[in-house]
């Protein structure tokens, strides 16, 4: 389910970055507000114990052969949509309007970008950690 709900986490993004809101901001407030979400609904199970720390900060220890061909898989995919979408990612990158005179979009070499992101997280929420991951994207910016 992690990856279907960072998918659409993707696109509430993308869709909300062009209405005059900065990315980092949104990738801020957004990261915040689904952990408070997930963990308010972890809250309401009653019947199931989760380990909410492994959720929280990763655990490399409960990785198993499952996860691991998981995670071969969303960075295989990844690598293959950066490959392919090489030149359109680098020019809507580092001119918007040079892209668009090539014939690129640069709206959707975002919106790919983005979505290549949330497989990324979603991958790497087990290994990583919810926090750390929250981090990782709210830091550099």
């Amino acid at each position: 389910t992690a990856l279907p709900i960072s998918l659409l986490m993707a696109m509430t993004v993308s869709g909300l970055s062009g209405r005059g809101f900065a990315m980092d901001t949104l990738l801020g407030v957004m990261a915040h507000s689904s952990l408070a979400i997930g963990l308010v609904a972890v809250s309401f199970l009653s019947d199931v114990r989760i380990d909410l720390m492994s959720y929280l900060f990763g655990d490399i220890l409960a990785v198993g052969p499952t996860d691991l061909w998981l995670i071969w898989g969303g960075a295989a995919s990844v690598l293959l949509l950066i490959v392919s979408r090489w030149s359109g990612l680098l020019l809507s990158t580092l001119n918007p309007d040079l892209a668009l005179a090539s014939g690129f979009n640069p709206k959707r070499e975002q919106f790919i970008l983005t979505l290549s992101l949330a497989i990324v997280v979603a991958v790497a929420i087990k290994v990583v950690g919810v926090l750390l991951i929250a981090a990782m994207l709210i830091v550099p910016a």
